[in-house]
Parts: structure tokens; sequence; C-alpha cells
């Protein structure tokens, strides 16, 4: 099976140094996306317990990171097209 990923996906893919290629199917690379999303937001989680910033900053600081990472809101089936 081969992929044709739309262009705003490679794009955001692109910004978290990923290029998948024809073969690579969307929910591998959703769930990569997922690891990196997670491995980011413990490590805001850590940092707040090493008081790196204060508590009230701590709300915008998930969002930003949710705002980085909006292709974990759209389902990995509308990521790209199918062919062959």
């Amino acid at each position: 099976m081969r992929y044709v990923y739309h262009a705003y996906v490679l794009k955001a893919l692109e910004g978290h140094g990923l290029q998948p290629t024809a073969s690579t199917p969307p929910h591998l690379v959703k769930d990569h996306i997922t690891n990196l999303y997670l491995y980011e937001l413990r490590g805001l989680r850590k940092r707040l317990m090493r008081k790196e910033f204060p508590k009230h900053e701590y709300a915008g600081l998930v969002e930003n990171l949710r705002q980085r990472y909006t292709l974990m809101s759209l389902a990995s089936n509308r990521w790209a097209t199918e062919s062959g």
C-alpha cells in the first residue's frame, strides 16, 4: 500500500523532524507524534516539579505544547490518501 500525505500534514510533520515515505502508514506516524507529545509533556511536568517556572505558568505552557501538536486532533486516516 502506498500513501499520499496531504501537504499540510507533511508541513506539520517537518516541524517535528519527520518525513514519512509513501510506504509509511499514517497510524505509525501518529503513534510517533503522540509519543513525542507525551515525552515533552512529561518533561514539562518534571520541570514544574523542579520549580523551573511558577505553577501558574504551567497551563499556558501545556497549551503552547498542544498547539504545536495539532495533528493529534486529526484521525490518522485523514492524513493521507491510499493509492495502489
